[in-house]
């Protein structure tokens, strides 16, 4: 029987797995040929060559002499476009030996070009014969008519079959043929096809030749085809059988129990991404309103950045307010899937749980879907259609965890399904919109079906990338934590995890519920915790650790077969092994099947690693100071000591504390006021260093933006390229450019970046670990790669450091270490590492030696220069013209120190020449001696 009075009719040329496109393109030209033969023309020819284009069929009305050129379309997945119809209507315009153009299409028409079509019939009658337009409907009424395959409504369907309404004619190298397919009274789905020969009408019941014909690439390919009626209803009760089965497992996202639970956060517990959420309720609403002809869209990220949780969120903001009559979403948990039926089972779920809920009240039977290419073809799924139109709603299916579905080799036909069902909802244009969340950190071959899925409809859906978590998302998520523990957070241990999660949601989750199982036992540990909360490896090791051999076993068999059968997998460790696991809440278990609670965590089941996080984490301290520090600790790691020999106030110890320690290079006991290096070894110390600042965010964009081994791009650049890795209103401008300084200075210091002009850097890609602290450049201000003159210590302090130097075994002291500066900034010593004199001045010239050493330098005529335009110039003055003159950035602090350091030795120099000249002659101004 037929469901619906008017049949819909559907055309699909079709070809052997394997065949090209042109292979398709061939058997609807010969279609075209046959038909036009029929129709009375003559001179038929196929892919004609003409001027500026190539045809696929010319022909000759052998009564009126017109000559007319057609087209052929055998689209399946997309409608016909209106650029279509204006080509092929400049063609003849532009040729004068063609009257007439033809579209041969098994596509419908889209909006565009059916509003084209029935401007062009309104026009005279001269202009309309210039179109002719064919599509499935007019197509097949053209075979009928002129007696090329039978009509439809002649099929005689056993009484057994609840048939669709849907006729395909499928157009193949071996004939042509109607194909109906019939849909199982239980699950509301087509399961079974049967063929009837398109010439005569009769079924076929050619074992091999329906064998042959299901093998095809067509939209029924994944029913059961019936060889006979006699088939039919055996066939029809175990497929409808199945499907129901299917139908029942299909999962929606799965949703935490508490703050604690790995799994997709609850609405009330999810943090940030406020406006991403508003731009895609607009955009549903622009759906709901007709006002774009998207339906497809894409939330992506990579993995463990809060997909499954912001798809819980979205739901749970398109249920509220005004937007619960506006807008309904369903989410489905694509590891679920067990068949390549997956995406129509997933509609009708979602189309069930939209009138379950009461978004929908529709009168007719429960919805039918006759596949995946053809969704809306039964008067259930249209009444539904017609009702959101009407009252402006609209639906939307997301389809969570898609790219989980490329593991399973066994569903590789899915995406064939799928690439059919968004064909079908773009072409629709209804109110219903497809979603899906896609890891973008996955990696599927070129040759996989998901890949060209997923390619092709690139451009034909709205795509919205989840950022990084943003330094109010970070502390509104630390804030949940103080009220799941009911105490604050110690402001070191908030500072803590917010500076190491650098913004990834997972590695926050996982610090911050490490957190909260410690304290929940034991609050007093929060200070412990400071030093032991940062190790991820070492909190995945700790979810194994007490795991016996049979559980080991049976998660690694999930994490293998994720997601894995609940039932098989129980059935081979046990029940009590599965409960164990599902208690710990190291296994999640969603409609039948068990997955790890993390696929971040399943790769360190399987592999034993943790996701490559690049360093994202911004130092407070410039590398001088750092490297004085690293220098220190060796003879002493107390706070209060280090304080006193390196005259750094206990504040900018903790901040250049906390600084190594997220580097990899230190550990602090904040609580003791100790720090200390990592490994004894210098090298190794500069390595965990080097590796920190080679894998920088920052550095690995400017690579990304600039090439490997970029050179001579301006520090301006490198700046503009860092400040957009920040959210908008993070940083006031004035920090965020203080910031690109201090990175600058620290990739030079690891010889990762150098200066290759006034104001532009070079990319060293083949750059090593400095060996030793010594080759470690953060001893100060340089310029094209030589140390500057800053007048970090006064003379006399110089002075006193030079009588020391003559004096064999000299050990440097920590408080010394700024006179080593001058003198490695005036070429005196190789550097303050290697504190020995290249030259040694006369006894008792020393203090005219050192003057003359300290006249030459850029520096010093700087602040000559000055002193001659503005005699009182301040040290502030000089500090901003030598950071100009860098160009390499400073902060005010340093500007000021600077200044006032070079300032001073100018007026001693003043006081030496004065000196001098009084004993020489005292004629000369000394002023005019030093500035010649």
């Amino acid at each position: 029987m037929v469901l619906d009075a008017e049949l819909d009719l559907q055309i699909e040329v079709t070809v052997k797995e394997g065949d090209s496109s042109s292979e398709r393109g061939a058997l609807l030209e010969a279609l075209a040929k046959r038909i036009l033969i029929a129709l009375q023309y003559e001179h038929v020819s196929t892919e004609v060559r003409i001027t500026g284009c190539e045809l696929d069929v010319v022909a000759q009305d052998k009564q009126t002499g017109v000559r007319a050129l057609v087209e052929c379309k055998a689209y399946r997945d997309k409608t016909i476009s209106a650029d279509v119809l204006r080509k092929l209507v400049g063609t003849i315009t532009f040729h004068d030996d063609y009257q007439s153009a033809w579209l041969i299409s098994t596509a419908k028409l889209g909006k565009e070009a059916a509003g084209l079509v029935s401007k062009f019939r309104e026009k005279n009658l001269d202009s309309r014969v210039q179109l002719r337009v064919y599509g499935p409907s007019e197509l097949i009424d053209l075979l009928v008519t002129t007696r090329q395959i039978v009509s439809p409504s002649l099929l005689s369907l056993p009484r057994s079959a609840f048939a669709v309404s849907t006729r395909t004619l499928l157009v193949t190298d071996v004939g042509e043929f109607w194909a109906v397919s019939a849909i199982g009274p239980s699950s509301g789905l087509a399961d079974t096809v049967l063929v009837f020969n398109a010439k005569d009408g009769t079924a076929v019941t050619n074992q091999a030749l329906i064998q042959q014909l299901s093998a095809r690439d067509s939209n029924l390919r994944s029913l059961q085809w019936i060889a006979g009626a006699e088939e039919l209803v055996a066939v029809s009760e175990l497929a409808d059988a199945s499907l129901r089965n299917e139908l029942d497992n299909i999962a929606p996202v799965p949703v935490a129990d508490d703050w604690s639970d790995y799994r997709p956060a609850r609405p009330e517990d999810f943090v940030g991404r406020d406006d991403l959420l508003r731009d895609i309720v607009r955009f549903f609403d622009d759906v709901r309103v007709r006002g774009t002809p998207t339906r497809l869209l894409a939330i992506k990220a990579p993995s463990g950045w809060g997909k499954s949780s912001f798809l819980v969120k979205l739901k749970a903001v398109c249920a509220q307010g005004r937007n619960r009559e506006r807008i309904f979403l369903y989410s489905v948990d694509c590891r679920t899937a067990s068949s390549p039926r997956y995406p129509e089972l997933a509609l009708k779920r979602c189309l069930e749980e939209a009138t379950g809920s009461g978004f929908l009240s529709l009168a007719s039977s429960p919805f039918r879907i006759g596949s995946a290419g053809q969704p809306f073809d039964d008067d259930s799924v249209r009444e539904a259609l017609r009702t959101l139109e009407q009252q402006r709603k609209v639906i939307v299916l997301f389809f969570d965890q898609f790219e989980e579905i490329t593991t399973k080799q066994e569903l590789a036909d899915l995406f064939r399904q799928i690439k059919m069902l968004c064909a079908a909802v773009e072409s629709a244009g209804e109110n219903i919109v497809l979603g899906f969340s896609w890891k973008t950190d996955g990696s599927i071959p070129t040759d996989h079906p998901a890949y060209h899925v997923w390619h092709s409809f690139a451009d034909r859906r709205r795509e919205f990338e989840l950022p990084l978590f943003s330094k109010a998302d970070i502390s509104q998520l630390l804030g949940g934590l103080s009220r799941q523990l009911k105490t604050p957070i110690e402001n070191g241990l908030r500072r803590l995890l917010a500076e190491h999660c650098q913004g990834y949601p997972w590695l926050l989750k996982k610090l911050c519920v490490h957190v909260f199982r410690v304290l929940q036992t034991k609050p007093a540990m929060q200070q412990e915790l400071l030093a032991r909360a940062l190790d991820v490896e070492a909190l995945f090791r700790k979810d194994l650790s007490d795991l016996d051999r049979g559980q080991t076993a049976c998660l690694e068999r999930i994490a293998h077969d994720s997601p894995a059968d609940h039932f098989r997998i129980a059935d081979q460790f046990g029940d009590v092994v599965v409960d164990s696991l599902l208690h710990r809440r190291l296994v999640v278990r969603n409609a039948g099947k068990l997955v790890l609670y993390w696929d971040i965590f399943r790769d360190f089941v399987l592999f034993k690693q943790v996701p490559a996080i690049p360093a994202r984490y911004v130092p407070v301290s410039a590398p001088k100071t750092a490297k004085l520090v690293m220098e220190a600790i060796r003879v002493t790691n107390a706070i209060p000591s280090l304080s006193r020999k390196l005259g750094l106030e206990k504040g900018t110890l903790d901040n250049v504390a906390r600084d190594l320690v997220m580097m990899g290079v230190c550990s602090y006991d904040r609580r003791n006021g100790r720090i200390k290096l990592v490994s004894a070894s210098e090298k190794d110390t500069l390595a965990a260093g080097f590796r920190f600042f080679a894998s920088h965010a920052f550095l690995r964009s400017a690579v990304d933006r600039f090439g490997k081994g970029f050179k001579g791009v301006p520090v301006s650049s490198l700046k503009s390229v860092w400040i957009s890795a920040f959210a908008p209103g993070e940083y006031a401008d004035k920090t965020l450019d203080a910031i690109s300084r201090r990175m600058v200075l620290w990739f030079r210091s690891f010889g990762l970046l150098v200066l290759d002009g006034a104001d532009t850097v070079a990319h060293r890609s083949e750059q090593r670990p400095p060996s030793d602290l010594a080759l470690l450049a953060a001893e100060g201000r340089t310029k094209s790669g030589q140390r500057l003159f800053l007048g970090e210590a006064p003379p006399a302090r110089v002075l006193e450091i030079i009588d020391r130097l003559r004096k064999p075994n000299y050990v440097p002291a920590a408080s010394e270490r700024n006179a080593l500066y001058v003198l490695a900034g005036l070429r005196l010593i190789e550097s303050a590492k290697l504190p020995k004199l290249l030259e040694l001045p006369t006894k008792g010239r020393e203090v005219i030696w050192l003057a003359s050493k300290v006249a030459t330098q850029s520096t010093t005529k700087l602040v000559l220069e000055l002193i001659r335009s503005n005699p009182e110039v301040s040290g502030f003055e000089v500090g901003q013209e030598i950071a100009r003159t860098l160009r390499d950035g400073i902060s005010e602090g340093s500007m000021r120190r600077y200044g006032s350091g070079v300032l001073v030795w100018v007026h001693w120099l003043y006081e030496v020449l004065n000196d001098s000249s009084a004993r020489l002659s005292g004629s000369a101004d000394p002023r005019v001696q030093l500035e010649s």
